[in-house]
């Protein structure tokens, strides 16, 4: 199968973000079994094109946020290495996404819960 052909050597990329953001690229044109745009990349990763465009160019350099962004939408820590970023608590955001309609006792409840086991963690550090 031919893949898009784009200008870019990934051997000589300076950033490692745009090198590994490339090579998704270039796998998600395999996995599909056709070529893409990278407009159409883009929307899969849900980015403006000209933000990923400048990124790629080097014409924009790679934030933390978007390292962040690469790593959800791609489905890669390797994004969140690059710069020794934490990797997301996939449990604390879950319980971010339903806490509104935790009633305000079942939260004041976790949140003692929570505070009790830091105490006695704590306490056992010498």
């Amino acid at each position: 199968m031919q893949i898009a052909n784009i200008p870019y050597n990934i051997d000589n990329m300076k950033s490692p973000a745009v090198t590994l953001l490339i090579q998704h690229y270039l796998d998600w044109q395999k996995d599909l079994g056709e070529v893409k745009s990278m407009k159409e990349f883009a929307q899969h990763i849900d980015m403006p094109e000209a933000s990923l465009n400048r990124v790629i160019n080097g014409k924009t350099p790679v934030s933390k946020s978007m390292l962040v962004h690469f790593a959800k939408k791609l489905k890669d820590p390797r994004f969140y290495a690059l710069e020794n970023l934490p990797e997301p608590d996939l449990n604390f955001e879950r319980l971010m996404k339903v806490w509104q309609y935790i009633p305000i006792e079942k939260r004041r409840e976790l949140r003692e819960q929570g505070e009790k086991y830091v105490k006695e963690i704590k306490k056992k550090e010498p």
